[in-house]
């Protein structure tokens, strides 16, 4: 059915041949009778559909590979090409012959939840091999800091003075984090509706450390099209009747203004960022500072209450004021940077010695809205950012 499939024995085998002390045997489990066995292993049929002779029919198939070290197994649950196929073998050998094991940790600062919002962040992280474990920032006073792991903070409205303290205790102790925080807090699920948060205990210590975010939203000419629909009468949608409608808050990086030279950008295509704002690099720490993701030369700013005094932010898709003002000038923002190197104290007395951290003005970018832009971009780039972090830059 994807003749792509045999690329995948066929490296397998290549695999095999290179070390003798790989071997490789290729199953079909319904001729052993294996369904139940693999299905305890955490394998499971597919169903694909097929046409053949203009006739449509569903078919189970098996297309898995399971590993086995010492008594130990890992699997990677369907494949059907060699797209990320060798780092998904390579992690999961790793973990076996070595204890090998990536964590990340983490923390939802805004309220939503790995289960509904944020719910491809679990899932994209165990496909790559980490350990995702949910915490509170408390919980981090307790928490061993220990090799190959990281701390990934979504948001910050919801966290409170004490929550940052125990952030910058974790990486005094040695961690290493990713924040995807912003000032302004956006009804992802209904309105879109922008507000500004006012004081935020994280957002100031990242200024501290360099990382200076404003509390405009950016809006660019490189950005998404949406495809709107009309209601019904009784509010249901209508979907023989649609417009399509450039949303510059939802920004679309163009690959000349992503940093190539970096090993977490390089080579990468693009970047969806939703709502974000802009940051400014100060060199307040003692590393260096690179920065990652630009916008567009064309794009520029809305302020907090700057077209309306009813409303911090006019968002709505279809409002005439999303267009460019003539006022305004073109800029373009910086809206994802990274640090590597010694950064001063905040809320502690001593400094943080020998930590990374990564900064994204967007706490959107690996939710659920990545559905309407229907990329996995997002989320590869919180996994590369996760793996440079976490000290396995050479896996990216």
């Amino acid at each position: 059915i994807y003749p792509q499939v045999r690329d995948v024995k066929d490296f397998l085998y290549q695999l095999s041949y290179k070390n003798k002390l790989i071997s490789v045997k290729v199953v079909n489990p319904k001729e052993k009778s294996l369904e139940n066995a693999l299905a305890n292993l955490g394998i499971v049929s597919q169903q694909i559909q097929t046409t053949e002779e203009n006739k449509t029919s569903f078919v189970q198939v098996y297309s898995s590979i399971l590993l086995e070290y010492s008594g130990k197994y890992k699997t990677i649950p369907f494949v059907i090409s060699t797209s990320e196929l060798e780092y998904n073998l390579l992690t999961r050998i790793k973990s076996l012959s070595s204890n090998f094991q990536m964590e990340a940790l983490l923390i939802s600062g805004n309220g939503l939840s790995f289960d509904k919002e944020y719910s491809y962040v679990i899932p994209w992280f165990e496909s790559a091999g980490f350990s995702p474990k949910i915490i509170s920032a408390p919980d981090l006073d307790k928490t061993f800091v220990a090799p190959n792991q990281c701390l990934v903070v979504l948001g910050s409205s919801k966290l409170t003075l004490n929550d940052a303290v125990s952030i910058e205790s974790y990486l005094q102790r040695g961690g290493k984090a990713l924040f995807a925080v912003s000032p302004n807090t956006v009804d992802i699920t209904s309105t879109w509706a922008a507000t500004n948060e006012g004081y935020d205990p994280i957002i100031d210590m990242l200024t501290t450390w360099g990382f200076s975010i404003g509390n405009e939203i950016i809006q660019d000419i490189s950005n998404y099209r949406l495809r709107m629909y009309a209601t019904n009468p009784d509010n249901s949608i209508d979907y023989n009747n649609s417009i399509y409608v450039n949303y510059p808050f939802w920004l679309v990086t163009l690959p000349q203004f992503v940093n190539n030279e970096f090993i977490v950008t390089k080579n990468f295509s693009s970047f969806e960022s939703y709502w974000s704002s802009p940051i400014t690099l100060k060199k307040t720490g003692n590393g260096e500072y690179t920065p990652l993701i630009f916008t567009s030369q064309l794009a520029w700013l809305q302020a907090p209450y700057s077209i309306t005094e009813s409303q911090a932010f006019v968002t709505d898709p279809l409002s005439s004021a999303n267009t460019k003002p003539s006022n305004i000038e073109n800029g373009q923002y910086l809206i994802a940077a990274t640090f590597s190197g010694d950064l001063p104290a905040y809320y502690l007395t001593n400094g943080i010695e020998n930590t990374k951290i990564t900064v994204i003005s967007d706490q959107y970018f690996p939710s659920t809205v990545i559905e309407n832009t229907n990329s996995p971009n997002n989320l590869n780039f919180l996994i590369s950012n996760a793996l440079y972090l976490s000290g396995n830059e050479n896996l990216i």
